[in-house]
């Protein structure tokens, strides 16, 4: 039995995204209030970086949120935006400069210097004393008051704080809510589902449905080719290059918009169907530096990260298990090249090696399991959504499956024989 690592059985804060429709004063005034939240991050990561020269230790938040009374007497314009956010900038930073411990610098690098001219702008203000309002129509933020926004969704628990973010020419809150502790429901093992992550087919079910690869990123190669040779040839500081920075940047927004539109609508489909959920623990930045592009394109990372929170109960199975070698019906360790596409056993099992895989995802999952987390451990028959009598004896057909809850997916089950 493989080892499963269980993640997001309770989840505790949650982050609720929204569009904003400001109108141009607002514009404005965001703008200003970007660029001082950005001030305060620059001046004290100077500060940080002279202190650390001279004495080997940093300045922390608590120090320098001490200096930034100076610095409204000395500088007027940071008197505009909310005190709070200047604080929380400083807790951001202070943040960053912790992940430069040796253990995680590789993976996260020192903090950089921000620009006006990055994609993401941001500032972030606490909630205090009920200060930030919403309602279906706009939301109230302190010291610039009612904004109109896209309440597309109801929020969860109590606003812990609201982050106000301009990517590109959209702009965007975010809302912290702390949610009530969580208690996750048993799971039902005739709703379980193993999932093998690829680039040819960006996800294959253990039930066999499958979630083709988009490349969002590919199809748009040639087109953020041209608009990058366009922005190389511009002067520099010139007005035309700042249009060609902002084509090319909505270029890029439009990728990443389409590829979170793909991965919440299929990990929301998934979440609603299926009462556990198994994944391989995948070791992305080691898989990216071979495949490159490629793999930065399918969105694995937020695809797990999206089911963690979505779904009933998310385990990964360990990386080093040989799900894809394994044969599903056997157990024997085939020797499979990267070009061999089918799983052909000496025992007659002959299917794709992806659907192979994922078989086995779902199998090592449920066995690795504690017996207490699921609703049924007798091995008796089970009621399903629509009716349907499914005992574990059950092989994996597709056209025999349990009918669920009218979804298009389609879901069967097979009982590890150690349970």
């Amino acid at each position: 039995t493989y080892v499963t690592h269980i993640v997001g059985i309770y989840q505790l804060n949650r982050a609720y995204k929204y569009k904003l429709k400001p109108n141009s004063d607002q514009k404005a005034t965001l703008a200003a209030w970007f660029g001082q939240a950005r001030w305060i991050w620059n001046q004290m990561l100077s500060a940080n970086i002279t202190e650390y020269e001279n004495t080997k230790k940093f300045i922390w938040s608590q120090q320098y949120q001490k200096r930034i009374p100076e610095l409204k007497r000395q500088h007027e314009w940071l008197k505009e935006i909310p005190s709070q956010s200047l604080q929380q900038k400083c807790d951001d930073l202070q943040k960053a400069l912790r992940m430069t411990s040796k253990s995680r610098q590789k993976k996260f690098g020192f903090p950089k210097f921000k620009s006006r001219h990055d994609t993401t702008q941001s500032f972030r203000v606490p909630q205090q004393n009920a200060q930030i309002k919403v309602n279906k129509h706009e939301v109230v933020i302190p010291k610039l008051g009612k904004i109109k926004w896209v309440f597309h969704r109801k929020y969860e628990g109590d606003i812990k704080s609201i982050t106000i973010k301009q990517e590109g020419d959209n702009y965007f809150a975010v809302l912290l809510c702390k949610l009530p502790e969580i208690i996750p429901e048993l799971i039902d093992r005739s709703t379980c589902v193993g999932i093998d992550l690829g680039l040819t087919t960006f996800a294959v079910l253990s039930d066999g449905n499958e979630i083709a690869t988009p490349k969002f990123y590919r199809n748009a190669q040639k087109k953020l080719k041209s608009t990058q040779r366009k922005l190389s040839r511009k002067k520099k500081g010139s007005a035309n290059r700042t249009k060609a920075r902002k084509k090319l940047r909505k270029i890029h927004n439009k990728i990443k918009y389409q590829r979170h539109d793909m991965i919440h609508q299929s990990s929301r489909q998934i979440a609603n169907v299926y009462s556990g959920v198994f994944v391989e623990d995948l070791n992305i930045e080691a898989i990216k530096r071979k495949w490159g592009k490629s793999t930065s394109d399918q969105g694995w990372g937020l695809f797990i990260n999206a089911l963690a929170y979505k779904s009933n109960h998310l385990s990964k199975i360990d990386r080093f298990a040989p799900s894809t070698k394994t044969c599903n019906n056997c157990g024997y360790v085939h020797e499979l090249k990267l070009s061999d596409r089918e799983m052909n056993c000496q025992c007659g099992n002959q299917m794709s090696r992806d659907l192979n895989a994922a078989k086995n995802i779902l199998d090592w999952g449920i066995a690795g399991l504690d017996l207490s987390l699921f609703k049924n451990t007798s091995g008796t028959e089970e009621i399903h959504a629509c009716g349907d009598v499914l005992t574990f004896d059950v092989t994996r057909v597709i056209d025999k499956a349990a009918s669920l809850r009218q979804e298009k997916f389609l879901t069967s089950v097979k009982k590890p024989s150690n349970l």
